[in-house]
């Protein structure tokens, strides 16, 4: 949809113009109107076949294979690999128009079980007196 931008507003989706004096109101659900499986069934269809989106997913795709993203492995037995899925977004220039389609290919983390598929998450976060030590030791070591 050209012109037109789709957003879930509580639940709700609502399709609103792109005129900057325009803003988004959810009067009712479209979910009463139009399932969301198949909105986003649709959606996907267009999606897949717009040269657009194609142009961005190859991008995207040549993008992560030129920063060595991955490497193919075997995988170990009595486990399972994660899917995977594209995320699509429009970028919008400030008049609001289109600026260009950002494609985005992402793990389906939420597929996997506690002690099954890992055993521990952690972020490696460095804490802020670390970082303040470290910086202090470099401006001294200039």
């Amino acid at each position: 949809m050209v012109g037109v931008r789709i957003t879930n507003i509580y639940g709700f989706l609502a399709v609103w113009p792109m005129q900057p004096h325009f803003h988004p109101v959810a009067t009712s659900s479209l979910q009463e109107l139009f399932p969301l499986s198949l909105l986003f069934s649709l959606m996907a269809i267009k999606v897949v076949s717009s040269p657009e989106w194609r142009q961005a997913m190859s991008e995207e795709t040549k993008a992560l294979e030129a920063n060595n993203t991955w490497c193919l492995v075997s995988l170990p037995p009595s486990k399972h690999c994660i899917g995977n899925k594209w995320v699509h977004k429009v970028k919008f220039k400030p008049d609001g128009s289109v600026d260009r389609h950002k494609a985005r290919l992402v793990a389906k983390g939420y597929t996997q079980q506690h002690a099954i598929d890992f055993t521990n998450a952690f972020s490696p976060v460095a804490k802020l007196t670390s970082v303040r030590i470290l910086l202090t030791v470099a401006a001294t070591k200039k």
